[in-house]
C-alpha cells in the first residue's frame, strides 16, 4: 500500500513537473514522506508473517525486530533482518543520492516545509550572456559564454546536481520496489 502511495506521488510530481513549482514541492513532500517509511513497513509486514508479535501500535525498528526474533529462536526472522539490513546499507544508505533524499524528507518534517529542499530552476538566455536564477527569480550566478541554440529549465537540489529532482526521485522508488519485490520472493515462500 505505501508503494502505491509513494508511485502516486511520484505520477503526480511527472505531471507537474517544470510546469508548477509550488505543487511539485508537495508532491514531492508526500513522496519523501512514503519513500522513506518503506523499509519499516516491510519491517512491520515481516514481524506479521514471522509471528514476532510487536505490538504493530507502536513503530518497528531493527532493534526491535532483532530482539524479539532472538527470544523466540525465530531463525526465519533472523535471517530476513540480516537481509534487510544488509539490502538497506548496501542500496540505500551508501548510496548519497538516496541517503540526502532520505535526509531530506526528515528536515521537511522539522521544518515544515520544503522550502529548506531549496530547488532551483535554471533559466539560459541565448543573449550572450548565460544567468542561473533560483525559484524566487533571483540571479543565483551570471556568465558570458557563446549562445546556446537549445536551452532547457530544469530543478535541482542544491546539495545534489547530477541528476535532477524527478529522475532522483523516479531512481529512488525503483530500488525501493526491488527492495520490496526480492523480500516476498526471497522470503514469503518460507514462511511456515
Amino acid at each position: 500500500m505505501i508503494l502505491l502511495e509513494a508511485e502516486y506521488h511520484l505520477q503526480r510530481m511527472r505531471e507537474l513537473y517544470l510546469d508548477n513549482m509550488m505543487h511539485f514541492k508537495y508532491e514531492l513532500n508526500a513522496f519523501l514522506f512514503n519513500a522513506r517509511s518503506i523499509p519499516d513497513v516491510l519491517l512491520e509486514d515481516f514481524n506479521k508473517k514471522f509471528s514476532l508479535g510487536i505490538n504493530s501500535d507502536k513503530k518497528i525498528n531493527s532493534s526491535k525486530f532483532e530482539k524479539i526474533a532472538y527470544q523466540l529462536n525465530n531463525i526465519q526472522a533472523l535471517t530476513f533482518l540480516l537481509w534487510w539490513t544488509r539490502y538497506k546499507n548496501t542500496n540505500i544508505v551508501s548510496n548519497q543520492l538516496f541517503s540526502m533524499l532520505f535526509n531530506k524528507r526528515d528536515i521537511l518534517i522539522n521544518e515544515k516545509m520544503i522550502e529548506s529542499e531549496k530547488l532551483f530552476e535554471t533559466s539560459i538566455f541565448v543573449s550572450g550572456e548565460w544567468k542561473v536564477y533560483d525559484e524566487d527569480g533571483n540571479l543565483v550566478t551570471q556568465t558570458t559564454q557563446k549562445p546556446m541554440k537549445s536551452t532547457k529549465n530544469d530543478w535541482f537540489f542544491t546539495d545534489y546536481h547530477d541528476i535532477n529532482v524527478l529522475e532522483s526521485c523516479e531512481k529512488l522508488f525503483e530500488t525501493l520496489r526491488i527492495f520490496i519485490e526480492e523480500a516476498k520472493n526471497q522470503f514469503m515462500e518460507n514462511i511456515l
